[in-house]
């Protein structure tokens, strides 16, 4: 059997990408990639650039497969299978200069219970959810390889329960208007490029 890193290896998915403000990054670089509703309890400060329709959706959409779990998909911290997906799209002309990818490796997969749709939860109903690596194989790849996701509805989302620690970011990709000078510090092993 295959873990969840191979599978998606497999079918050509090299890296998950999660799109965050630039305000954002020393908090993550401090305590990792929370769900939204970990940086809610913690109370902890963040630049919010979700769209309110989506978190409405995530906030009560129940994970399936959880033997008597109560985790809701707001629970989760959303990662896709491309950088440029529908999120990016709505934001790059407000936001272009203040958004960032952070690049981070597929083996949070396998140190992670983990979760993956077909589409993006933004998109509303038709996405289905999985649990097994051997349903990797089943996603529409087109999604992955279509760098706006617009083909077919949205890119897969992949859920990772709570928290992405700091140790399974590998880049941090900002527009190459943005001044270095204005980005925090990085920790041993991350680097920053621009995309």
């Amino acid at each position: 059997m295959i873990d969840m890193a191979t599978a998606f290896r497999a079918v050509g998915v090299k890296y998950f990408y999660y799109l965050t403000h630039i305000n954002n990054l020393g908090g993550i670089l401090t305590e990792g990639i929370l769900s939204r509703k970990v940086l809610c309890a913690r109370g902890l400060p963040f630049e919010d650039i979700s769209d309110a329709n989506a978190q409405r959706k995530r906030a009560f959409r129940l994970l399936p497969d959880q033997d008597g779990g109560e985790l809701v998909v707001r629970d989760c911290v959303p990662l896709f299978l491309h950088f440029k997906n529908a999120m990016f799209d709505s934001l790059e002309k407000e936001l272009h200069e203040e958004l960032a990818f952070l690049v981070v490796s597929l083996e949070v997969a396998v140190h992670h219970r983990v979760w993956f749709t077909d589409r993006s939860i933004a998109y509303g109903h038709g996405h289905n959810f999985y649990t097994k690596a051997e349903d990797v194989k089943t996603l529409r790849l087109l999604d992955v390889k279509e760098p706006r996701g617009k083909s077919i509805g949205g890119v897969p989302e992949v859920l990772i329960p709570h928290c992405v620690e700091v140790a399974y970011i590998e880049e941090i990709c900002h527009s190459p208007k943005l001044s270095r000078q204005t980005l925090p510090e990085l920790p041993n092993g991350i680097s920053y490029h621009t995309y």
